[in-house]
């Protein structure tokens, strides 16, 4: 969804949140995930949890991609809620910590920036 809403808003297109944006998703940063995969193979032996472990609803998104895109005005579309799509996901990276060591280091706002200049920077294809 992140990635889908940074293309048409660096495209100028309106972006369709499916029901009220209410839903709640636990959203970590590309790069944080990169981390803590290169950690697993170092010294991970187990399963884990990567996570932020924040609750983050789809409209919060919306608004922190369209305030780091200057010029973006358009308002999201809603459209229907996905039939058994799943209202609420977050998780506890707390085993991650531990025997990891990894915690995610770059906050919502700063990943979604990011994501959004790493559009900017390529042509849709």
């Amino acid at each position: 969804m992140v990635a889908i809403f940074a293309r048409r808003i660096v495209s100028r297109q309106p972006c369709t949140i499916n029901g009220n944006g209410g839903k709640v998703r636990d959203f970590v940063y590309a790069g944080d995930v990169a981390q803590a995969n290169l950690r697993a193979l170092e010294r991970g032996s187990g399963i884990y949890n990567i996570a932020s472990g924040v609750p983050t609803d789809i409209n919060t998104v919306f608004r922190e991609l369209k305030a780091a895109s200057p010029g973006y005005d358009l308002a999201p579309v809603y459209g229907p809620d996905r039939p058994g799509e799943v209202w609420e996901s977050c998780l506890d990276a707390g085993q991650a910590a531990q025997a990891l060591g990894w915690t995610p280091a770059v906050s919502l706002r700063d990943g979604l920036a990011r994501t959004l200049a790493y559009f900017q920077d390529r042509p849709a294809t």
